[in-house]
């Protein structure tokens, strides 16, 4: 697309400079224009608004109206027209847009008959017939508007070849630019025919108009200028819907400078009828007492695709989420009083660096007392000395080894304390002293054998 254009922008630099050089010094009738018959206009609806349709160009005519207004069309559009001139002659016209990626590109076909001539000698002897028949042909491509031309609109770029009958054929281009000022009001402007050669040049026009377009009513106006015939003409008209399917059309085309043609002439009139995917339209323009033109075209427009709606699907409700707990922050508790405070059962920790020694079971005499629950310490009325910080539990206390037993007066088995403990000494009556183990009476500080709570060994019950 980006070489189709830039070979496009050349084509048009290097016409519209070949022409500028030959026009600024060109005397009229001093060269031959040829092409006339595509200055007649094409399509039934932009004559009866009286040619004012550069900034409306709207269908697939716009290649030849103004190639920027290909823009627009966003589906296939096809216009065909044909018309009686009178007098034996016709023109046909025929052109195909459609979008193309990001760009619109367009063909047309433009044909001028001229009847049947007869050829005589200078005696008036018929020598023969003749239908000549001349043809245009173009490729159009539009696009956005670049930001060197504004940045928003369509720019719209064609090749036109010209080939008449029993002549070299001729070389041309196409450019023009629509507008949208706002979504009611647009603006256009176009070069048409730009191309010749040394000895000829085609019916270069530069074009002008702005456009209104409403619900029901549509008017514009056109100014144009012949670069080699330098004529002026102005159009104006409007097209109005009174019907859904009917719209009638008035316009008026204005020439600076007479023609030679006498008569009624200038007015158009016409209507369009629309028939689904197709419009009919009719145009009436007279040219005086020369001939009345009678045109007649059609034009299909593709509905454009419209995106079906996505199908419904059931959505599940909502769960509600558990409120969340905050987790409370935790609480450095000193690894030796844990033991202490915790209810309960407690866990075996892992082993740490300061590990505890077990000691080894002691013997018991096989005629001891049956083991029974433990029983309270006897009360000294003195209360046990607090243990200061940082010293360890009982029962966190590495035991010496024990030595053999040594039996008591009273019979029992005596274990002897520890030889050296972390912490404050133990006093009589203290939470220190010297326990037995399930079911063996303790001897107590008086020397009295009764049984004792004691301190549990890790992992045992109170």
């Amino acid at each position: 697309m980006k070489r189709i254009a830039i070979l496009l922008v050349l084509v048009s630099a290097a016409g519209a400079g070949r022409a500028t050089q030959y026009v600024s010094g060109w005397n009229y009738g001093a060269s031959w224009e040829r092409g006339a018959f595509l200055t007649r206009g094409v399509g039934a609806r932009p004559v009866a608004m009286g040619g004012a349709f550069t900034a409306v160009a709207d269908d697939a005519s716009a290649a030849t109206w103004n190639p920027g207004g290909l823009g627009q069309i966003g589906s296939l559009s096809a216009v065909a027209q044909y018309d009686a001139m009178g007098l034996g002659m016709a023109s046909s016209y025929v052109a195909v847009a459609t979008p193309v990626g990001s760009a619109v590109g367009a063909v047309s076909l433009q044909t001028m008959s001229y009847g049947t001539l007869q050829y005589r000698d200078a005696s008036g002897v018929k020598t023969g017939t003749e239908s000549p028949v001349d043809i245009a042909a173009s490729q159009t491509w539009a696009f956005r508007s670049p930001k060197w031309l504004g940045g928003f609109g369509w720019t719209g770029l064609g090749i036109e070849l010209l080939q008449e009958a029993d002549q070299d054929a001729l070389l041309g281009v196409n450019v023009g630019e629509l507008l949208p000022l706002s979504p009611q009001v647009s603006a256009g402007w176009a070069f048409q025919h730009l191309g010749g050669d040394e000895d000829s040049f085609m019916p270069m026009t530069f074009r002008i108009g702005t456009a209104y377009h409403g619900d029901r009513l549509n008017a514009a106006m056109d100014m144009s200028y012949g670069l080699v015939d330098q004529f002026m003409t102005v159009g104006i008209g409007g097209e109005a819907r009174v019907h859904p399917a009917v719209v009638l059309r008035l316009g008026y085309l204005w020439e600076g400078q007479s023609q030679g043609i006498s008569g009624f002439r200038g007015v158009a009139a016409g209507a369009g009828f629309r028939l689904g995917d197709f419009t009919l339209d009719y145009a009436y323009q007279p040219f005086g007492d020369l001939a009345t033109s009678h045109r007649i075209s059609v034009e299909y427009r593709q509905p454009r695709p419209v995106s079906s709606p996505a199908p419904a699907t059931a959505v599940a409700p909502k769960k509600k989420k558990a409120p969340a707990v905050k987790a409370m922050p935790a609480v450095p508790i000193d690894e030796d009083e844990a033991w202490s405070i915790a209810p309960g059962p407690q866990a075996k920790p892992k082993p740490s660096a300061k590990a505890t020694v077990v000691a080894p079971a002691v013997p018991q005499p096989e005629d001891g007392p049956p083991p029974g629950p433990p029983a309270a310490l006897p009360d000294t009325g003195t209360p046990p000395e607090p243990r200061s910080a940082g010293a360890r539990s009982p029962d966190r206390i590495p035991p010496e080894p024990v030595p053999e037993s040594a039996p008591a007066p009273d019979g029992s088995t005596l274990l002897p304390p520890p030889a050296e403990l972390e912490g404050p000494p133990a006093e009589e009556g203290g939470l220190m002293t010297p326990v037995r183990r399930a079911g063996n009476p303790t001897a107590t500080p008086d020397g009295d054998s009764a049984p004792s709570f004691g301190v549990p060994r890790r992992g045992e019950g109170r």
